[in-house]
This record gives structure tokens, sequence and C-alpha cells, in this order.
């Protein structure tokens, strides 16, 4: 590039801004004649929120935010078409209020909840009680987050599932044990790095201790 020259010429904005190119990058295609949703709460805040209803609102589905005392003027919430204050701003006590967001749920008539991620997106429970409700949980269902929250019995389904996981030992150890099983997979495989972790089979993510 030239000094001075724009760094994005005039016809590569044209271009940006046809519908040529929006119809070309947008994935959300739908059959306007199909059935949907006329009204979505998501359990969510910050850009995860406004992602969802940027597209709801293509869509033509209304949308509900649930916000804590200390984002009431947030973006999200004036994005929303209606906005709910479930608690004040410690994450326990609004995001993660279950119940009072069950309640804002049935109060508003929304008929499905987008999770987003973390807080109660992973939470079985919370799945479930929306299904008894009657209200679409825009996720897996209950049972399938239960089992896959669950590293043993997710290392169990891949395996009658003929899918390639990693080598491990899906039981209870004490610790000699542990270094028996991971001497006995490391001189099972020809590596260059080798590392055993262990973590919890309830805990999402890759938390773990290195051995």
């Amino acid at each position: 590039l030239l000094r001075g020259q724009p760094i994005v010429s005039t016809q590569l904005k044209a271009c940006l801004a046809s519908k040529a190119h929006r119809d070309f990058y947008w994935n959300d295609k739908y059959n306007p004649g199909e059935e949907q949703f006329e009204k979505i709460l998501i359990a969510n805040r910050g850009e995860i929120a406004c992602r969802v209803m940027k597209t709801c609102k293509r869509m033509g589905i209304k949308t509900v935010a649930i916000h804590s005392e200390a984002d009431a003027s947030s973006r999200f919430v004036q994005m929303a078409d209606e906005a709910v204050c479930v608690g004040p701003a410690p994450t326990s006590k609004s995001y993660l209020n279950m119940e009072k967001i069950l309640s804002v749920v049935k109060e508003t008539g929304a008929q499905a909840v987008h999770p987003g991620y973390g807080f109660l997106s992973e939470n079985t429970i919370f799945a479930k009680r929306l299904e008894e409700m009657g209200v679409v949980f825009l996720g897996p269902n209950s049972k399938a987050i239960r089992a896959m929250g669950d590293k043993i019995q997710s290392k169990r389904i891949g395996t009658q599932a003929k899918i390639n996981i990693i080598p491990g030992f899906d039981g209870e150890v004490d610790a000699d044990q542990a270094v028996k099983i991971a001497n006995d997979i490391g001189k099972s495989y020809v590596v260059v790095f080798f590392k055993v972790v262990f973590a919890s089979h309830a805990i999402s993510g890759a938390f773990g201790d290195k051995l």
C-alpha cells in the first residue's frame, strides 16, 4: 500500500456492501414459510447476546434479554425487545440464578432459550426444567449434556461409537495405580513429548493436573 492511499478502495467497499456479498456470507439461510419461534430468551450477556439478537432480528424473531443490575445500561439490553433484571451484579445471584431465569421465561412467554456459552449452557438441570416447561433449549438435550459432561461416560460412548479417542483409563485409581497406568500408556506409543493429565471426570473443559 502507498502512503496516503486508502486501505480499502471505493470499489471494495461497494462490493462488501452489496446484497450479493451479504447473501454469500450469511449462513442463516432459511425458508420464510418455515415455522419458527416468535420469541427467544437469551440467557447470557455481552457480545454473545448481541450476536444472537442480530440474527433473531434478521429473522423477525423477538428477543428477551436477562441482565444483572450492573448490566442494566449495556448494549445487549438496549438491543433486546424486552429486558428483565434477574439480580445483583454477582453472577451467582443473576446469570446463574436458575429459578429467577425460569420464572422470566414463563412470564415473557419465550418459546425457546439460547444459553450462549458458559453460565447455564451445560447445566443438565436447567435444560431438563425447560423441557418439562415445553420450552426449547437451543442446544443439546439434557441427556446429551449429562453424558458429555462426565469424562468417563463420554469416553465410553466414544469407544462404543468407534471414535478415535486419546488413550487413558476410565475408572477410579489411587496414586500408585495411576503411575503404572501412565507408564503402560507411554510404552504403547512412540511420542516425542509425553504428558499425563489427571482431571476430574465431572469438570468440563481441559482443566487438569500434569504429572
